[in-house]
């Protein structure tokens, strides 16, 4: 049992987190697809930086409009790509609806827009959502999802982004659902034909929030969220990636990488591994000094129908370090493992990936109209 159990998590670390473990020091050693994978991603895995936005005037005045004016752009020393768009997302209700507008720039590093003109006394709550060519995003999340999200998450799962219509077009809308921020999504298509990537395993939409207790990755595929099966063996695996780039500082390494972060997995068919002690089907995995260390108690799996939601206690974050900018990065992936007869060289393989989302999480981004 525990030779099988070692068997999967090995699969697991491997082909999801591209080289949680030394052999992904050397690429070489990967299936061809899985190396592409991964240097596609090291290449292209910085996002936008908000460098600083602004309001003209700097206090709105009802009945006028409100110019901003945001500083984003990717990191010219780090990465080719370049900020595509910016968008400003804005709710007058704390949440419960969002409109949006575009901003312009001639030199995609400066970008300004305008509000429409707001009543006196309106509070306005928005978000920065900026974009790159490899689709990384950065995005403020400027409210705080509800204590019904972490309680009962079916109130935004039922009726919203559901498998219900064809094109799944409830899923692919970027204005927020709630308090929760659409991430970068995956490389077009985002719906996969199913032989491509079967409908349980296909990311169709990935959101981020958080409140003063939890953090919160709300994951819709195309199919239902499903376990897979031991006979024949398919074992489904589904985990987000959360990086925190103040421990990284300017230590691009792949080395200082692999130590900043932690892992949330999420595979239903590892429950009848729980005895052995060694993990659950719901699990946060972190490396520290060098030691691959799990944690279960502070973290939550929610699968319904096609969402899976993972909700991480805010205060086991402290094992991928302090972070005074209140900013993660985050990465999801779903994959499988096919054979595990040989635990030297067990298959399967990363099946969907996104890019890379920095999220703010940040209340500053508010005003009230005088």
């Amino acid at each position: 049992m525990k030779k099988v159990f070692l068997g999967i998590m090995t699969a697991a670390l491997l082909t999801l987190f591209s080289g949680m473990a030394a052999q992904a020091q050397d690429l070489s050693a990967l299936p061809a697809d899985l190396q592409d994978m991964i240097n596609d991603l090291l290449a292209t895995r910085f996002p936008p930086e908000l460098k600083e936005w602004t309001l003209d005037p700097e206090v709105p005045v009802a009945g006028e409009e409100t110019t901003i004016n945001v500083k984003i752009y990717n990191p010219a020393d780090l990465t080719s790509d370049t900020t595509m768009n910016v968008d400003v997302l804005y709710s007058k209700d704390f949440g419960e609806n969002w409109e949006s507008f575009q901003l312009e720039s001639s030199d995609d590093k400066t970008w300004t827009g305008a509000f429409p003109a707001f009543e006196s006394g309106d509070e306005v709550i928005f978000s920065i959502r900026a974009q790159d060519s490899s689709t990384n995003v950065f995005t403020t999340v400027p409210c705080m999802a509800s204590s019904d999200f972490e309680l009962a998450p079916e109130f935004l799962i039922d009726e919203d982004c559901v498998h219900t219509s064809d094109d799944l077009s409830a899923c692919e809308d970027f204005l927020p659902r709630g308090c929760l921020m659409r991430m970068s999504v995956d490389t077009d298509p985002l719906n996969d034909e199913e032989d491509t990537i079967p409908g349980w395993g296909d990311y169709v939409d990935y959101r981020v929030g958080y409140n003063e207790e939890f953090t919160f990755i709300d994951l819709v595929a195309e199919g239902d969220i499903s376990g897979g099966t031991m006979t024949p063996t398919d074992i489904h695996l589904y985990a987000a990636l959360i990086i925190n780039p103040d421990k990284l500082g300017g230590d691009t390494s792949l080395e200082a990488l692999l130590t900043a972060g932690g892992v949330m997995v999420y595979s239903p068919l590892l429950k009848q591994f729980e005895s052995t002690g060694y993990v659950a089907d719901c699990f946060f995995g972190f490396n520290k000094g060098g030691t691959f260390g799990v944690d279960k108690k502070g973290i939550k799996c929610m699968a319904k129908d096609n969402h899976l939601i993972f909700r991480l206690d805010n205060s086991i974050l402290k094992n991928i370090g302090d972070n005074e900018s209140s900013q993660y990065q985050f990465l999801a992936i779903t994959g499988n493992v096919t054979d595990v007869s040989d635990f030297s060289n067990i298959k399967g393989g990363p099946l969907d990936i996104n890019h890379i989302t920095t999220a703010h999480f940040t209340e500053e981004t508010y005003f009230a109209v005088e």
